[in-house]
């Protein structure tokens, strides 16, 4: 199987907004450094998610893995957000988005490396265990989510870890791209519909 192309030919028919760009970059990352725990918050319906499952699935490191976060349900999607967007989120289709999702990447035999978490980032904390080589943070991006978020998962990436953090263009995760600055330098974005950065975790200090 040619995994790129595959992934780029399947990411534009999917639901979602991961440009096939970013795609490319998350599938690039997790392939080159030989990632094995891959963890992401906010699926929807999988595009990005694919990038990671079909990179893994080309390195074929036994046990390697990505955590797919989300709740795919109205409530959390739309708490702390401004009326506008809640709206928006409160009237989709939330099955049938897991379903396509799950059909995905069921499709090119990737269920060995993929495991949906249908919870809470906060639950997830808790339930993923030990340190994440390359980490998706695209969940609610409430000012009060994308810093809960931040604050809870950044601490579980390995020095020289990956952090994609999506919309930082958002006036809402201003302060949450700040706390990411105080432990990752920043090493480029992918301007695409939106702005996602991407940040490499700092080596911590030996004593």
């Amino acid at each position: 199987m040619d995994y790129k192309a595959e992934l780029l030919n399947v990411v534009p028919t999917m639901n979602g907004w991961c440009d096939p760009s970013k795609a490319n970059h998350i599938f690039d990352t997790v392939y080159s450094r030989n990632s094995k725990v891959c963890v992401e918050l906010g699926v929807f319906a999988g595009r990005s998610l694919m990038a990671f499952a079909l990179a893994l699935a080309k390195r074929g490191t036994k046990g390697s893995v990505v955590y797919g976060v989300d709740t795919w349900a109205p409530e959390p999607a739309v708490e702390n957000n401004d009326a506008t967007n809640a709206s928006w989120w409160r009237n989709l289709d939330y099955k049938s988005i897991k379903r396509e999702c799950e059909t995905t990447y069921e499709r090119f035999n990737l269920d060995k490396y993929v495991r949906l978490c249908q919870m809470s980032t906060v639950d997830a904390y808790s339930v993923i265990k030990g340190n994440i080589d390359v980490l998706h943070i695209d969940g609610n991006h409430s000012r009060w989510d994308s810093v809960r978020d931040v604050t809870m998962w950044v601490d579980r990436v390995v020095d020289g870890g990956i952090v994609y953090f999506d919309d930082e263009d958002w006036s809402t995760t201003d302060n949450a791209k700040e706390l990411l600055l105080m432990k990752c330098d920043k090493l480029t974005e992918i301007k695409t519909s939106n702005v996602c950065g991407v940040y490499q975790k700092r080596f911590g200090k030996k004593s």
